[in-house]
């Protein structure tokens, strides 16, 4: 009986429709007709663009079309965003279906890169297709994924692991028997995990490793076979320079906190009055100019490329002049937050959006027993079992480009569960390891049976946490109800109830929850306007000052307070906050976006002010054309105004 597990063929067929089957059966309730979190602010048609935008998401910031410079740059996402719009329009539960299938894609690509690893490793008559297509099924059903494939915006972190497991599959499909074409299939996959996430960076380490620890022969020789991963230098470079360019744009206002939650612009930020959404684009079009200007002006442009490149050179040196080596502290909490993703990924519960750092004692007590599982690791290594080391180090390297180990900008590492869908990849070889430990000592069906039972526990945790992303008020609700009680979770769950209209729960949290600090401005502006809805003017006022007070304030809190002052009839008190808010915006677009609503405001039967505000918004679509709101605006002012000239 030992035997026949050795020799078991599982027909493709059945594989692939249990593993099809697993993945649909624990995402069935995954797919609502909703936005939730970020997502609203990239799906339906508010965001769609034109296919003449598409070189736009490989020059600019990820966040630039919603008014903020974020320092993140994702263009296949944006990419995949523009077709989804142009295909479902405002049916947001075709975009959650695209998750799920793309979240079966990478399953898929993970079953058949476990098939691959024995063959790499040289163990004829060992297969391990079975024990492979259990460990896919864990990986299909597991709950830390919920966050990835219930998120519009996360599936980044699909993308990533889509290009980097499939090119992996690729690399060791071919290692021994086509060399450049194991090379240049893996840095294609490389290029679009970079253009993914920039977590993707780390894959040609992830390659040379399992070279290393797999690879048949003599360890010069497989030193050997890593040489020319410095042929990945061409993508990696070109990736840079793109990027670099495309982010050497002045910082906009808006950013949050540095671990990059949830940025909102200024026009997406929480109001009390927000034009109406329009489906509608307005064009400009420019008067003929002459070939002689045009020469000029395309001479002026290509300068104008020429010191952007350099300035995004700049840019790019200065980041990497930021970069330290990690302090005592920094390592110890890494080392903490990767014990507790290792936890999450043996038993995910609860749904938490943001976990507390872990204390130092957990910190102490996490290093001790990671070292015991490695040295574990690595003397079953020295036996012949490769399993457990190898998944160890995939899973630790993908790790390390969110965990921000070398302490760029002094932020340190913080755990949240999308952190986590490629890092598992690696787990899963581990996992094989293990299924097949257990298939060699005691059989075929306890090791069966034992990954039904781990399946019939995750699955029922999976349908909880995709009905709690059903609602944003309930996911915020159960983050707060369950002891995450920081500025993130504040903040967007009284933004929350103030989307759905709910005023009086946003006001007790804010009467219960303090609003004073620096992290808590957006959560003060939510207080205000939640209090300036009940009538609460006087606290109301106070929640509005204590966001526009301070240093590095955004501008969009003076123009909340701006517009609360114009409610109450205060015009003067309200012109001084609006022109607060243009001196402090640095981005050209958005100033000139906030130039045009200040005069709409302000001046709304004054033909001479608001022609000059259409003016404004004109410009700020010549700056940014997918800026957020902009052309709400110019369809507002060309129906009182009558069309531009």
């Amino acid at each position: 009986m030992k035997e026949a597990w050795s020799k078991l063929e599982l027909p493709s067929y059945l594989a692939l429709g249990l593993l099809i089957a697993a993945t649909l059966l624990a995402y069935a309730n995954a797919w609502p007709d909703v936005l939730v979190h970020d997502d609203k602010y990239f799906a339906g048609t508010p965001r769609q663009s034109e296919w003449a935008d598409l070189p736009r998401f490989f020059t600019e910031d990820l966040w630039a079309a919603t008014g903020v410079e974020s320092g993140l740059y994702r263009p296949l996402l944006l990419l995949s965003l523009m077709v989804e719009s142009r295909i479902h329009g405002d049916w947001m539960a075709g975009y959650h279906l695209d998750n799920i299938l793309l979240h079966l894609l990478v399953t898929l690509a993970v079953y058949g890169f476990l098939r691959q690893l024995p063959r790499t490793a040289a163990e004829p008559g060992q297969s391990t297709d079975l024990f492979a297509l259990l460990a896919a099924l864990v990986f299909a059903v597991h709950p830390v994924h919920t966050e990835v494939v219930d998120s519009i915006f996360n599936r980044s972190e699909m993308l990533v692991a889509l290009a980097g497991t499939a090119g992996l599959w690729w690399f060791m499909h071919y290692l021994e028997t086509r060399p450049r074409r194991c090379w240049a299939g893996l840095a294609l996959c490389y290029l679009l995990a970079l253009f993914s996430k920039e977590s993707g960076i780390i894959l040609p380490a992830i390659a040379v490793a399992l070279v290393l620890m797999l690879a048949p022969g003599s360890w010069t020789e497989r030193i050997r076979k890593c040489l020319p991963v410095f042929w990945l230098l061409l993508p990696l470079t070109l990736y840079l320079l793109l990027r670099a360019h495309a982010l050497a744009h002045p910082a906009a206002a808006g950013i949050e906190d540095a671990n990059g939650a949830a940025r909102m612009s200024a026009q997406n930020e929480t109001r009390i009055e927000t034009p109406p959404i329009f489906q509608a684009e307005t064009r400009t079009e420019a008067p003929p100019v002459s070939q002689a200007e045009t020469r000029t002006e395309t001479r002026t442009e290509t300068q104008a490329e020429t010191r952007t490149v350099r300035q995004a050179l700049a840019r790019t040196s200065a980041m990497l002049g930021q970069a330290r080596l990690p302090t005592f502290r920094i390592l110890s909490e890494t080392i903490g937050a990767w014990g507790q993703s290792l936890w999450l990924m043996v038993w995910p519960d609860p749904l938490l959006l943001y976990r507390d750092k872990p204390s130092l004692t957990q910190q102490r007590v996490s290093l001790v027993l990671q070292f015991m599982l490695l040295v574990a690791a690595f003397l079953l290594f020295r036996t012949g079992r490769y399993g457990l080391l190898a998944g160890l180090v995939f899973f630790y390297l993908a790790l390390v480009p969110s965990s921000r180990i070398a302490g760029i900008g002094g932020t340190s590492s913080d755990l949240a569960e999308r952190y986590l869908y490629f890092p598992s990849v690696g787990l899963t070889m581990s996992l094989v390891s293990g299924f097949r430990y257990l298939g060699g000592q005691r059989g075929l069906w306890p090791a069966v049976v034992s990954a039904l039972i781990v399946l019939v526990l995750l699955t029922p945790l999976t349908w909880n946490r995709n009905n709690d992303w059903a609602s944003e008020v309930r996911l915020l609700e159960n983050e707060y109800h369950r002891g995450s009680q920081g500025p993130q979770t504040l903040r967007l769950l009284t933004a929350a109830y103030l989307r759905d209209g709910k005023p009086g729960p946003a006001a007790e949290v804010c009467d219960t929850k303090p609003y004073k600090g620096g992290r808590l401005r957006k959560y003060a502006t939510h207080c205000a306007i939640a209090y300036s809805q009940l009538g609460r003017n006087e606290d109301a006022e106070r929640a509005f000052l204590q966001a526009a007070g301070g240093r590095s304030v955004q501008p969009a809190m003076y123009a909340n307070l701006a517009l609360f002052y114009l409610r109450q009839g205060r015009r003067e008190d309200a012109r001084q906050q609006f022109e607060r808010a243009v001196s402090a915006e640095k981005d050209p677009a958005l100033q000139a976006y906030r130039r045009g609503e200040m005069l709409a405001l302000l001046y709304p039967r004054n033909r001479r002010k608001l022609l000059e505000a259409r003016s404004h918004f004109i410009e700020a679509v010549r700056l940014q054309p997918r800026l957020a709101g902009t052309r709400e605006w110019l369809d507002r002012l060309n129906q009182k105004l009558g069309p531009a000239p």
